[in-house]
């Protein structure tokens, strides 16, 4: 397997040549311009064309500062390369470590703004997964708190800034896992991506989309405030739009099940920050922040074959994008 390694060092870090034993690469730098930033597709795309004309099976991008890990792998062997988000990556390693050995009972932590399909495979494996909040801490203290805690147990998290964290692995150990699973994979004529489609098909299809929209000006934050506000206090008044099952009013610390009446206390949150859970397992998150509305939409469905993933993928975006279509259109009535 021949792998292309990616990091801001102009130098091929000393602690990735582990990586690298009886294996075939290419170090190419991603210019430091980008550090801080979110690392996309197409930041990668120089390095997917790269790939293609050096016949390189794997691509895998780290920054061990912010505890980033990014990758890319051909969709089959042969064909182009795909890249994967960092919901796409949690899943991987989740699934990676709860079906793996393990010395103490697991422990996940996830940003709330990071895909469920992490909490079903970790449900289905009998590990408890928790939420946290990246705008009020940040995942290696928050891991790190919680492990002084209780060390007894190995706890892994991912924010959504793509953040890995692992108390029992390096950034650079779990690197190699994720290149250890392309090499797997093409052993049995598969890559990474037939892998998250095996998840897809036994978990469902998860997908996650951040839609954000810029205020205008004050009254239109004010808007979007009275939007929230509205749901609260009359969610039937979206009955048309989302079957609602369960709002959670982080703000005033209320989880509110509609179908039951029932309420429950929670830890309010100083954000203007709700969730919406329908009966149709798709959910939306809703932040107001100082300068924009930011929509969360994550949605789960039946894959059934392989075949079906880029159609229906394509269906879940039209989907989104109609709620969000909707939701604004509200925002006159207020």
């Amino acid at each position: 397997m021949k792998v292309l390694l990616s990091g801001f060092s102009e130098k091929f870090p000393d602690d990735w040549k582990k990586l690298v034993e009886n294996r075939e690469y290419v170090y190419h730098a991603l210019d430091v311009k980008h550090k801080g930033e979110a690392i996309t597709a197409v930041h990668l795309k120089p390095l997917m064309d790269m790939a293609i004309e050096d016949e390189i099976d794997f691509i895998i991008f780290s920054d061990p500062e912010s505890n980033k890990i990014i990758i890319s792998a051909r969709k089959k062997k042969g064909e182009g390369f795909i890249f994967f988000n960092h919901h796409h990556i949690s899943a991987i390693l989740t699934s990676l470590w709860v079906q793996g050995e393990s010395e103490k009972p697991l422990k996940c932590l996830k940003s709330i703004f990071v895909s469920n399909l992490v909490e079903d495979i970790c449900n289905r494996n009998e590990v408890k997964c928790s939420n946290f909040y990246d705008f009020l801490e940040k995942l290696p203290e928050a891991i790190n708190s919680r492990y002084l805690k209780n060390e007894d147990r190995i706890y892994f998290g991912f924010d959504n800034d793509q953040g890995i964290v692992h108390t029992g692995l390096s950034t650079v150990d779990i690197m190699g896992q994720l290149i250890q699973l392309e090499e797997t994979q093409i052993e049995k004529e598969e890559t990474s991506f037939d892998y998250l489609l095996t998840l897809f098909q036994y978990y469902g299809l998860h997908k996650t989309k951040t839609i954000s929209v810029d205020y205008s000006d004050k009254s239109h934050r004010k808007n979007y405030l009275g939007l929230l506000d509205k749901i609260k206090k009359r969610p039937t008044s979206i009955d048309y739009i989302l079957k609602i099952e369960k709002i959670i009013d982080f703000k005033k610390g209320v989880k509110r099940n509609l179908l039951t009446g029932k309420n429950t206390d929670i830890n309010s949150l100083d954000v203007d920050l709700m969730k919406i859970h329908t009966d149709q397992n798709l959910s939306l998150l809703l932040h107001a922040e100082e300068d924009r509305m930011v929509f969360y939409i994550s949605t789960k469905v039946s894959l059934g074959s392989r075949d079906n993933y880029t159609a229906t993928s394509k269906a879940i975006d039209m989907e989104m994008f109609r709620i969000v279509q909707v939701l604004n259109k509200l925002l006159v009535n207020i």
